[in-house]
């Protein structure tokens, strides 16, 4: 999935903030809030894509049944 594809990319951006973070920058709150921002914003695309993906998977069975 794309999502997994871009993996690297959000672990990436984690990893540089926690750096931040750990090295005492002097924006610490705003690197946190933004870090934590995105971590909830992955969550939330990740169940807006299963959400889909079941919605395909439905509408798949209905059109099989449909045909027969």
């Amino acid at each position: 999935m794309e999502i997994d594809a871009r993996g690297g990319t959000f672990q990436a951006f984690e990893q540089f903030g926690q750096q931040l973070l750990q090295n005492n920058h002097y924006a610490s709150d705003e690197v946190r809030a933004k870090v934590d921002e995105l971590a909830d914003a992955r969550q939330n695309l990740e169940k807006s894509v299963l959400v889909l993906v079941v919605i395909h998977c439905i509408c798949s069975v209905l059109l099989l049944n449909a045909r027969m």
